[in-house]
């Protein structure tokens, strides 16, 4: 939306999915922008989010994806808290810690249909909320 359409000053999108302490998920799509186009920002997100049901990301998004989840998963090894992070989780949770040694791995083996089944699952009858924030008139 950004890249194509000049319309929001930047934006990300990130999402989890946890187990416990009962299993959820979460998607949170951030966009900001003025006031003036936010409709237009929404029905190009909802295109958009229906083309990737459809159709599944293409490879050059996946490998962007990828990319930056991989950049984003070295940096963390330098930083105590994401090692505190695993370490709580398993204490806690009961999570295996060592699931992280492997993340590279499954971060590319991460295929555009596993995606796409995974935004049709969670997508399609999900409850949303959309918020939209306007400035003080």
């Amino acid at each position: 939306i950004r890249e194509e359409h000049a319309l929001i000053y930047g934006g990300s999108m990130s999402g989890y999915a946890e187990e416990v302490p009962y299993g959820s998920y979460n998607l949170i799509t951030q966009m900001p922008c003025g006031p003036e186009n936010v409709d237009q920002i929404l029905e190009i997100f909802h295109t958009e989010m229906d083309n990737l049901i459809k159709n599944g990301p293409t490879k050059a998004d996946l490998e962007k994806v990828q990319k930056a989840r991989l950049e984003s998963f070295r940096k963390g090894l330098e930083e105590n808290s994401r090692w505190l992070a695993y370490i709580v989780n398993e204490n806690a949770w009961g999570s295996n810690a060592k699931n992280m040694m492997n993340l590279e791995q499954r971060i590319n083996k991460g295929k555009a249909k596993q995606i796409q089944k995974i935004l049709k699952d969670v997508w399609v009858d999900a409850d949303k909320i959309t918020a939209i924030l306007l400035p003080e008139e």
